[in-house]
């Protein structure tokens, strides 16, 4: 056994002076096994001496004689490197240029940073489909119509009062605007003008709960959460005098937020538009979750980077 330890130039990841690269392979194993560190460098030494095996058993047709590189790792001290992490770790070495210099990866074992690298590569598609889809708002002539590009909805139903059950609630107003039937917001296109992966936060009153869940099914969402408002003020009730009012988190495909950190209760006075009018702090939590093009439908009212739809607003 050689004395000669191989080191790693982390700025190149490449094997500096390995006088046996199959001997450092076996010693940088051992000390992988042994250390729960398991450094980034002894992985690099370990790929390396696996590479002299690999390039002994490289078809005709360039493909990798797996049987017999198997055999070899058997062979060389390599045989409890299970399949996986063995070509994980060929993958490392492989594409140790462009790993070493993209500082999210800070992963040491090689499994680990090829999926962080996949997520991260994931990830810029898709940003990359959601610039797409801003450039294409910003160009339509009605942004309100395109379907499919809005990876974040906000939806404040107007519901008719007879699905609401508040025709006997004693000194509740009447709504200012135009109303929908049940029915008629279950055909709401809110689907179709949705991305592939978005969220929809929908508002709800206590009373309507389980319609609300009815319409996120309807709409292609699956429920994850409620985020609870908590009014300055008591309002009307048949049993109890509500205080509170929800949003309905949905999500479509899969989409992480961007924040772990944002409760489910925030306390807020009402906006400034009148009857129903919701607190604009709630487009805050919503900018700070989730990422656009950001579409609110019913809106009463006008926010920077938003397209509105619907009666009350200035693109109906």
């Amino acid at each position: 056994m050689t004395n000669e330890i191989a080191t790693v130039d982390l700025g190149t990841g490449e094997i500096v002076d390995p006088a046996d690269p199959v001997q450092q392979g076996r010693d940088a194993w051992a000390r992988i096994k042994d250390n729960d560190r398991k450094l980034r460098e002894d992985w690099l030494i370990l790929a390396a001496a696996l590479d002299v095996g690999r390039q002994q058993f490289i078809t005709k047709s360039g493909g990798l004689n797996k049987k017999a590189f198997g055999q070899w790792c058997d062979r060389e001290g390599f045989g409890d490197l299970d399949s996986t992490e063995r070509s994980n770790t060929l993958w490392l070495l492989d594409n140790r240029d462009c790993i070493l210099g993209i500082p999210q990866i800070t992963n040491n074992n090689p499994t680990d940073i090829r999926k962080t690298y996949r997520r991260l590569i994931a990830q810029e598609k898709k940003e990359q489909q959601r610039e797409s889809n801003r450039q294409k708002i910003n160009n339509s002539p009605n942004p309100e119509q395109l379907a499919g590009v809005y990876s974040t909805i906000l939806i404040d139903p107007p519901w008719d009062w007879g699905d609401e059950g508040d025709q006997d609630q004693l000194g509740r107003a009447r709504p200012d605007y135009n109303t929908l039937s049940f029915e008629d917001l279950k055909k709401l296109p809110v689907g179709e003008l949705a991305d592939d992966d978005a969220h929809i936060y929908l508002w709800i009153t206590n009373r309507s709960l389980p319609k609300g869940f009815e319409l996120l099914s309807e709409w292609g969402f699956r429920y994850i959460t409620a985020i609870t408002w908590v009014k300055p003020h008591y309002g009307m009730g048949n049993y109890f005098r509500g205080q509170t009012e929800h949003i309905l988190f949905g999500v479509k495909g899969s989409l992480p937020l961007l924040r772990k950190d944002q409760g489910t209760v925030f306390h807020a006075d009402r906006g400034p538009n009148g009857h129903s009018s919701k607190p604009v702090e709630l487009y805050d939590i919503i900018e700070s979750c989730s990422p656009g093009p950001y579409l609110e439908m019913f809106s009463r009212t006008d926010r920077h980077d938003w397209t509105h739809w619907g009666e009350n607003s200035n693109a109906a």
